[in-house]
């Protein structure tokens, strides 16, 4: 996720990146401050929001109502590069055990995204490093010998193309990228 984000800021690119949770912490304090506003639009001014980890802790119906409102203000403006280890349909028990707005936040995610879902060895895992990478058979389609600079590249359309040799962080990593269309 990181080397997404930095090859995006050396292609010129606007970036931001946080893990779910640090990000709803803080729009809670902006919101209990009066600065919600400034708040939110900080994730949504850069062109490309990355975050991290959604689903490893459970998220209280304050921060699913932020974490939407962040979502829905980038819908068809900007992109988001999600990464979750649950499926889609584990996403309401997620956010508080509301179904309304998971099912809405995987709509707007969507309707201009992708979901690639990455299975395969963890590479946190020292013993894991030391073996030659080989990309998951779902995979195998996407990388193509490109020169480094290719690796993210803007379309005609403006959608920020997945990269060409995606290396895996966890097991069953979802990544959704959206972008403007």
């Amino acid at each position: 996720m990181t080397a997404l984000g930095y090859k995006a800021c050396e292609l010129g690119f606007s970036v931001r990146y946080t893990r779910v949770v640090e990000m709803i912490n803080g729009l809670i304090t902006a919101q209990l401050n009066g600065t919600l506003e400034k708040a939110i639009r900080a994730f949504t001014r850069p062109s490309l929001l990355l975050l991290d980890e959604l689903g490893y802790l459970a998220i209280a119906k304050r921060g699913a109502d932020l974490l939407f409102q962040v979502v829905a203000t980038r819908y068809e403006s900007g992109s988001i590069v999600l990464t979750t280890n649950r499926p889609f349909r584990d996403w309401g028990k997620i956010l508080d055990q509301d179904n309304t707005v998971a099912t809405a936040m995987i709509d707007r995610l969507m309707h201009h995204g992708e979901a690639l879902v990455i299975k395969g060895e963890t590479y946190r895992n020292p013993q894991n490093k030391k073996k030659p990478y080989k990309a998951p058979a779902g995979l195998r389609s996407l990388r193509k010998p490109t020169p480094p600079l290719a690796l993210l590249k803007r379309s005609a359309a403006g959608p920020l193309n997945r990269p060409s040799d995606p290396r895996p962080q966890n097991q069953d990593v979802v990544a959704t990228v959206l972008g403007r269309e």
